[in-house]
């Protein structure tokens, strides 16, 4: 059990890794004038694509490396699945519940920051839906790849 546990973590702080590192670098390469819809803090559609194709990757990594720590435990993979899941609509209804910048604040200068960028974006209602979803597969898909997903019932070491 400790080792499903150890394997759930490590999965998820690869996924956070690579969030937040090909993010950041992608934001710099793009810049805000790609990255946003002209003078506001709407997301280009550019930056939804660039986030799923991320967000999948991020999951499928997170997925593999849980498999590979856990010693191909379903169980643990369940388990990865199951936070993703949770945290992935927390996070969500979060940012539908985060009020649109108004007056100056909702116009958005050509110099826009990482971290205004990150705590002003206004994404649309349905890749925050699709987000966890999204999250979801990936580390199914990436436990499959490695054999951590089979027929047999999930461990309880």
């Amino acid at each position: 059990m400790g080792r499903n546990i150890l394997a759930v973590i490590a999965g998820y702080f690869a996924m956070a890794i690579i969030l937040f590192g090909v993010f950041t670098a992608v934001y710099l390469a793009m810049g805000a004038e790609r990255a946003f819809n002209e003078s506001s803090y709407d997301v280009s559609t550019l930056w939804i694509i660039v986030s799923v194709i991320v967000g999948f990757f991020a999951a499928l990594v997170g997925g593999a490396v849980c498999a590979i720590v856990s010693k191909r435990s379903r169980g643990a993979t369940l388990s990865l699945m199951a936070l993703v899941l949770v945290l992935g609509i927390l996070s969500g209804v979060m940012a539908m519940g985060k009020e649109a910048p108004t007056g100056d604040d909702a116009v958005r200068g050509p110099e826009t920051s990482n971290t205004d960028a990150m705590m002003n974006a206004q994404q649309p209602g349905w890749i925050l839906v699709a987000n966890p979803i999204i999250g979801l597969f990936g580390v199914m898909t990436g436990a499959m790849m490695l054999g951590g997903w089979s027929s047999k019932k999930p461990d309880m070491e």
